[in-house]
C-alpha cells in the first residue's frame, strides 16, 4: 500500500534511486565471478568423479547468467520507473490514460515537462546494445546472446553460452604420437574465463555491462534534476498499480 499524504519528486525518486541499487547488485554479483575463492586441485579432482555433483555446485557459468538475466531487465527498468512517476509515457495504456487524465491540470503540465526534457535521454538509453539484449531474453529468445570463448594455456579452445555451458573441468590433450606414462594427462584442471573471454556481438561484454551501468547512473540523475526544475516541492500523484 502506497502512503496516504501525496508526495513529491523527492519521494519519486527515492523509487528511481532503488531500481539503481538493485541493478548495481546484479552488476557486483557478476563481477565478483573473476576474484572467488579459487577451488583446491583436490576439490577438482573430486568432483570430475562425479559431474553431476559438479554441476550442482553455485559455478561461475550459472552465477553469470542468471545474475546477467536479473540484472539486464531492471537496469532497463530505470527509465520506466522515472518517466512514469515523474512524466508521462506516451505509449501508456488504457488504464494508465484514464490516471492521467483524471490529474489536475497544473501536474499534467508539469509532467508533460518534464518528459519533453526527459524523452531524449530514455531513447538514446533504449538504443543501448545492453537494452536490446535485455528484450532478446525477456521477450524472444530467452538469452540475451552472450557467448564466451576461453582458450587453455595449452592451446584447446571451448566456446558456450547461456544455454550451452562449457565444461567445469578438462584435462590436458595428449599431443599426438605421445605415449604418456599412466596418469600424466589424466589430471582435472578447473575452466575458469578471464573478464575478457565474454562477448556480446562481438564486442566485450563487461565493456558492455560498465558503459550500461554508467549511462543508468545517468538517466537517474538527469531524471533528478529534471524533476527538481519542474516539479519543485510541488505534489504529485501515485499512479495505479
Amino acid at each position: 500500500m502506497f502512503p496516504s499524504q501525496m508526495p513529491s519528486q523527492a519521494d519519486f525518486m527515492r523509487a528511481v534511486d532503488t531500481k539503481m541499487e538493485h541493478a548495481r547488485f546484479f552488476w557486483n554479483r557478476m563481477c565478483e565471478i573473476f576474484d572467488p575463492p579459487r577451488p583446491t586441485q583436490a576439490e577438482v579432482a573430486r568432483h570430475a568423479t562425479n559431474m553431476a555433483s559438479w554441476q550442482r555446485m553455485p559455478n561461475w557459468q550459472w552465477r553469470l547468467y542468471a545474475n546477467l538475466d536479473a540484472f539486464l531487465p531492471i537496469a532497463r527498468s530505470v527509465p520506466d520507473v522515472a518517466q512514469t512517476l515523474l512524466g508521462v509515457d506516451q505509449r501508456m495504456p488504457a488504464d494508465m490514460r484514464r490516471w492521467f487524465d483524471g490529474l489536475p491540470h497544473d501536474e499534467q503540465t508539469r509532467r508533460r515537462s518534464f518528459q519533453a526534457q526527459f524523452q531524449p535521454i530514455f531513447d538514446q538509453f533504449r538504443d543501448l546494445p545492453l537494452s536490446k539484449a535485455r528484450n532478446a531474453t525477456v521477450h524472444r529468445t530467452g538469452q540475451a546472446g552472450v557467448t564466451v570463448r576461453i582458450t587453455t594455456w595449452f592451446g584447446v579452445l571451448y566456446e558456450g553460452s547461456a544455454t550451452d555451458h562449457v565444461p567445469e573441468v578438462v584435462t590436458r590433450p595428449v599431443p599426438e604420437g605421445v605415449d604418456p606414462p599412466p596418469g600424466a594427462y589424466s589430471q582435472p584442471i578447473a575452466l575458469e574465463p578471464m573478464w575478457t573471454d565474454f562477448y556480446l556481438d562481438g564486442r566485450r561484454l563487461f565493456d558492455d555491462l560498465h558503459t550500461y551501468v554508467q549511462e543508468a547512473t545517468n538517466v537517474t540523475e538527469a531524471a533528478r534534476r529534471i524533476a527538481l526544475s519542474v516539479h519543485g516541492a510541488d505534489n504529485l500523484t501515485y499512479p495505479p498499480v
